[in-house]
């Protein structure tokens, strides 16, 4: 699709959005109200959809009322099924994919995410924790812990997240202490062992004007996965098991007219992880060949004679605001760290113990952010600010064994000799970045404002990266600097009361990146140039909410990584297109009835990109065509919720959700045996709550129809028998709890 196809589609969508929204405001005029009479378009007023106040754009607004794709996803959608982590996400947003491969949190939106599991390279996906840009993807995927709400900005965002925020950004909002004092306890069971605390405590702290909130957090399962060879020394009964605390302690003070709030995380995992399993091949590996064992074809059950995963994250922030006269300046000044130990058995077999795979993975980040905002209410709203971050990561990954000779001399005749060897690759990468950045929006009439953005960032890199293969050991430094500007311009428009059109052109960037171990090059910088258009609509009586967009982008030099012979290797993929379309819409069609609804369209694309194929072997072939890593085509959500007052009081509400994803591969080659299939979802809750609203009882059940869903894939290097390495989604699970506001 060219751009003027692309522009044409855009205006038909805004006509038909216009006529659509034009006869819904006609029929909200004569919809009657809860006593049979015409309401002027109001629906009942109890089932008035709430305003949903964000602050992904660093100053509070109505999410109807921003020109942005983005989705705001409370507390209360995530707690109804149980759902605690990042990836629970997925099935909520549009355009957003969600992985956990190797401990590392990849976040897709839009075709644009994270490929490289070494620390050298960003995320395509920018994550932010109560506004700290969190860098290192191993540390980001802690369970959410007392979470007020979570706002996703789809597509690129250069001006106010600039750094890595080429497919959009992720934030994470804390809920804040309060001014009177409140407790909350959430005790949760269910199969696989579920045993789950959360709580909190949160007011004033004596009659100083200091407020505090501690909240904690334990989580606990026996592991979904069982361990077939369960018994032998060293192994563990099952797999994919849970076992973490956490805590967040925050102070909040007023400083003169200013106030300064203290946040401080801890989070501890020990358990046997999220372990990868190992896929069977038509093919001999090199398990087989030396032992005669091959991975179960059980995709519910494993071979693992090890499993280990530990990880400890920790981070100290300070938030500082301060208003002057029409004016706030904002600082935000945060220091954090990760340790990771993540291990499994890399041949999946019942085999003796032979080949291990141990990632050691560390970080250590300071930033501090400063903005000054003002102009809110006026015809000229404005902000600038700068960034500046420091983050020192060591990955190490250690694969020590016995490997087949034939596969080290090339003689077939040796490939069941076993040989011993070890490799360890890795290294120590230093990233200072840097960035000023203005944003600014001015009312050029009543209804129409122009926004505009720009950011100049400035990345260095400097590595100390080392190989270490039977005993030949070499190590030498790699360095890289870039530096872009960025920047956005846009046109919103309100002509009447509910009705929002928006037009931006960006231009994102995300740094080169550093492949540790294998002593190539830097990889150059990606950039992505994304023309949008889009619209929402409020009702009156806010029964009825709409958001849809159409957008196309350029995608330039995309970091793609690609098996290599011994590690694997890091390479720039020419050009890709990316052309789409999201709808969001929430509406509530009869009185306590609430219907929530999402479809994604995407066609992402290679232009031209020629690669080889080490897995299947063969000269190189250009993929152009082939849809970009992890993209689905369509993917399709529907929510139900009903909520029935009791007769004694209090109320039973009933959830319903289902997500579409359609099939997509999980690299740059059309292979079948690297993609998984199309499938949907399907999760279910109910609660009660007390006619005091102090207690809450809740059941749920997430996929319901026991899908079997590979979560993400990766293919290990020839020397390693070329496997597929998957990482499945839970299976059918269920819960039941009590919630009691203390």
């Amino acid at each position: 699709m060219g751009k003027s196809q692309v522009i044409a589609s855009g205006v038909l969508c805004m006509v038909t959005f216009a006529l659509l929204t034009g006869g819904l405001n006609a029929f909200a005029q004569n919809l009657p109200d809860s006593n049979g009479s015409a309401n002027g378009g109001s629906s009942p007023k109890s089932d008035a959809l709430d305003e949903i106040v964000v602050t992904a754009l660093r100053r509070q607004t109505d999410i109807q009322k921003t020109p942005e794709s983005m989705t705001a996803v409370q507390a209360e959608s995530l707690s109804t099924f149980g759902k605690t982590a990042v990836s629970d996400l997925e099935n909520l947003v549009p355009s957003l994919n969600y992985s956990d491969a190797n401990a590392h949190m990849q976040l897709n939106m839009r075709g644009v995410g994270l490929t490289l599991l070494q620390p050298g390279g960003d995320p395509g996906v920018a994550f932010y924790d109560d506004g700290v840009y969190v860098a290192d993807p191993t540390a980001g995927s802690v369970a959410f812990m007392d979470v007020d709400r979570i706002e996703v900005l789809r597509g690129p965002q250069p001006a106010l997240y600039g750094r890595d925020a080429v497919g959009g950004a992720v934030s994470v909002v804390s809920a804040a202490p309060t001014s009177e004092d409140a407790a909350d306890l959430k005790l949760t069971g269910g199969d696989f062992g579920r045993a789950d605390v959360d709580g909190y405590v949160s007011g004033p702290l004596g009659s100083s004007g200091v407020l505090g909130r501690l909240s904690v957090q334990e989580q606990h399962n026996n592991g979904f996965t069982p361990n077939l060879i369960a018994g032998t020394a060293g192994a563990p009964d099952r797999v994919n098991q849970t076992d973490t605390q956490a805590a967040r302690l925050q102070l909040q003070s007023p400083v003169g007219t200013g106030t300064v709030r203290v946040t401080a995380n801890y989070s501890h995992e020990d358990d046997n992880g999220p372990t990868s399993k190992v896929l069977p091949e038509s093919y001999q590996q090199p398990a087989q060949l030396l032992f005669g064992a091959r991975p179960t074809s059980d995709p519910n059950a494993i071979d693992s004679n090890y499993a280990l995963y530990e990880r400890r994250v920790w981070s100290v922030t300070g938030r500082y605001e301060q208003p002057f006269s029409g004016a706030k300046l904002t600082v935000i000044a945060d220091t954090r760290g990760n340790n990771t130990i993540y291990g499994y058995d890399l041949d999946g077999t019942a085999a003796p113990v032979y080949l291990l795979d141990n990632d050691y993975l560390t970080s250590s980040q300071h930033s501090i952010e400063a903005y000054l905002s003002g102009g809110t209410g006026s015809k000229f709203e404005w902000l600038f600010g700068g960034t500046y971050l420091k983050i020192r990561q060591f990955g190490d990954v250690v694969v020590p064994g016995l490997y087949p000779l034939g596969f080290l001399t090339g003689n077939p005749a040796q490939d069941s000799v076993p040989f011993p060897a070890t490799i360890d690759v890795g290294g120590t990468v230093q990233t200072v970045s840097s960035a000023l950045y203005g944003d600014g929006t001015l009312a050029l009439t009543d209804w129409l404002s122009l926004r505009t953005g720009v950011r100049y960032s400035s990345d260095k890199k400097q590595a100390e990266e080392f190989l270490d293969f039977a005993g030949s050991d070499t190590a030498k430094p790699n360095a890289g600097s870039w530096g872009a500007w960025t920047g956005r311009i846009g046109l919103a428009a309100a002509p009447t009361d509910g009705v929002l059109y928006y037009f931006n052109v960006a231009r994102g960037y995300k740094s080169g990146a550093i492949n540790l171990g294998a002593f190539q090059p830097p990889v150059k910088p990606e950039f992505i140039d994304n023309y949008e258009l889009g619209a929402k609509y409020t009702s009156p009586g806010r029964w009825f909410l709409i958001d849809a967009d159409i957008f196309h982008a350029k995608y330039t030099d995309m970091q793609v990584v690609q098996v290599g012979a011994v590690n694997s290797v890091l390479t720039n993929a020419a050009q890709s297109t990316i052309n789409g379309s999201e709808l969001e819409l929430t509406i509530v069609p009869l009185e306590r009835l609430h219907i929530s609804a999402s479809a994604a369209y995407l066609h992402a694309i290679f232009d031209n990109f020629t690669t080889e194929d080490l897995r299947l072997g063969g000269p190189p072939v250009n993929v152009a065509g082939n849809p970009l890593p992890l993209v689905s085509k369509w993917q399709l959500g529907l929510g139900m919720q009903y909520t029935q007052p009791l007769a004694a009081g209090g109320q039973l509400q009933g959830d319903v959700h289902y997500a579409w994803r359609d099939k997509f591969y999980f690299s740059e080659f059309e292979d079948p045996l690297r993609s998984q299939g199309a499938y949907g979802l399907l999760d279910m809750g109910v609660a009660w709550q007390s006619p005091t609203g102090r207690w809450r009882l809740f059941a749920f059940g997430d996929n319901l129809t026991n899908k079997l869903v590979i979560e993400s894939m990766n293919v290990v290097s020839p020397l390693l028998g070329s496997a597929r390495v998957v990482d499945y989604l839970p299976p059918r699970n269920f819960g039941v709890g009590v919630e009691i506001h203390l």
